[in-house]
């Protein structure tokens, strides 16, 4: 019997990307590590009638090459109707069929339509991939016989940094600014301090005085500009509530800027009702908060040698991280899964 191939959609890994973005770019590099082959459509966003005929043609060489018993894995959202279509014709073949679920639309975006249609797609597949444990038990429902592996985190394959932090009321905020409106409150805050850096604050909104614009780096370097002693994952408008869709998003999902703080060795801080505060405390890599006004409050109860093993407690994870372990001991449940070895 011939061993079976293993085959990954490839949407990411030569794309220019930025923020959390790049946790994509290093899951397919994960990919490759493990001897996966890529699938890559030509033309991706070509819509011209000579691009669709090289499409297709490669769709058929695939058909050909791909045999029943390997293993495929599609990320989701799946954009592409080519990809669709890829979906359903391996599945008829007897392809075994895996989906890293990457970002749920319509939960991101509140759009209980697009939701329906998402589960749905969802239900075409038995293996699964997701971020952690809050959104294995929002999927099982769903799909019910389904076999779930879960990150955890996001791996980051950077190279962590260990320098000295010490314990203060400086706070680092990073990403996509666009989901950050809270920052035209963090006046609000003081005797805190803000350090910002990321892209998509509007240019028509001031920093508050307390608030220090650090600009934009290229994500794998952005872990060696971070300054500050507490990194905040926070999203939406306001300050004394987590409000808004991505609020809600966040008590499912495992976001990028985890890893990104990890590999600085900063210590956490997030919304107690998020996916991230189980891993924050499993790990012991920070604290949680119900609203940005405790921050200053939380920071004075932890002692200057608790927050230093946090910040030790860091360590080892961002090893791990970098190394992309997350991902690879997700696919190798998967493997033993399907294959039994």
């Amino acid at each position: 019997m011939p061993i079976p191939n293993k085959y990954f959609i490839q949407e990411h890994l030569h794309r220019e990307v930025f923020h959390g973005g790049i946790g994509n770019v290093d899951a397919e590099k994960n990919f490759i590590a493990k001897g996966y082959q890529p699938i890559e459509f030509p033309g991706t966003y070509d819509f011209s009638i000579g691009s669709k005929w090289k499409r297709l043609l490669y769709l058929i060489r695939l058909l050909f090459r791909i045999r029943s018993g390997d293993l495929v894995i599609f990320q989701f959202p799946l954009y592409a109707k080519v990809h669709e279509l890829l979906l359903t014709l391996l599945r008829i073949k007897g392809v075994k069929i895996a989906c890293l679920i990457l970002d749920i639309d319509g939960l991101r975006n509140g759009n209980d339509n697009v939701l329906e249609k998402e589960k749905k797609a969802f239900r075409r597949f038995r293996l699964f991939i997701v971020h952690n444990e809050r959104m294995r038990q929002w999927l099982q429902p769903i799909v019910p016989h389904a076999t779930i592996a879960e990150l955890q985190f996001f791996d980051f394959l950077a190279t962590p940094v260990h320098q000295h932090r010490s314990k203060d009321t400086h706070i680092i905020i990073a990403g996509d600014l666009q989901k950050n409106a809270f920052i035209q409150k963090l006046g609000q805050l003081t005797p805190l301090t803000f350090s910002i850096y990321g892209a998509g604050y509007s240019e028509y909104n001031a920093f508050p005085e307390n608030a220090t614009y650090k600009g934009v780096f290229p994500p794998y370097e952005l872990v060696q500009h971070l300054q500050g002693s507490f990194g905040l994952v926070w999203y939406g408008p306001e300050i004394e509530s987590f409000a808004g869709n991505y609020g809600s998003y966040l008590t499912i999902i495992t976001p990028h800027k985890l890893s990104l703080f990890i590999m600085a060795g900063i210590p956490l801080i997030v919304p107690a009702t998020s996916a991230s505060a189980i891993l924050v405390k499993q790990y012991g890599i920070g604290c949680t908060i119900n609203r940005l006004s405790e921050i200053g409050e939380v920071i004075k109860n932890i002692s200057d040698s608790a927050y230093q093993q946090m910040v030790e407690n860091t360590r080892p994870l961002a090893v791990q991280l970098s190394q992309g372990h997350f991902m690879k001991s997700a696919l190798t449940e998967l493997e033993q899964t399907v294959y039994g070895n």
